[in-house]
């Protein structure tokens, strides 16, 4: 039982230290955190050009998009197929759970008549010989 509330008292003050130390800022953030996402607005000044690299941007998210659209059509027939084989399981597991509750307490059901016919004939034989006696 001591060893219980030790185990107890020092696993909540390493989670106080470990609260108290986070915020601190003795454990280093990675370098990769601390950059600047390049999703950053920039300060540059737009360019001439701008309208056609724009242009350009669409085009080929136009020819991608007839790329990705199969692919995306396959991708969600892969996963129906894969719901569908879940679903299946998930019915064939229910089924063999009620399976096995039924079986349970039909066996149950016959244990307990067997136990009653056995206490019921060991009463009647304890009646009887105390009658004899």
């Amino acid at each position: 039982m001591p060893r219980m509330f030790r185990s107890l008292f020092f696993a909540l003050v390493f989670t106080i230290a470990g609260f108290a130390v986070a915020p601190s800022g003795i454990v280093g953030v990675p370098a990769a955190a601390q950059q600047p996402s390049p999703s950053a607005p920039t300060d540059q000044a737009p360019s001439a050009q701008a309208p056609d690299v724009r242009a350009a941007v669409r085009d080929q998210a136009a020819a991608l998009e007839a790329d990705i659209r199969p692919l995306l059509e396959k991708i969600g027939k892969k996963v129906e197929a894969l719901e569908q084989l879940l679903h299946r399981l998930a019915d064939e597991a229910r089924a063999r759970a009620v399976t096995y509750a039924l079986w349970a307490a039909a066996g149950l059901f016959v244990l307990m008549f067997v136990s009653s016919l056995l206490g019921g004939a060991v009463a009647v034989l304890l009646l009887r010989r105390s009658r004899a006696t």
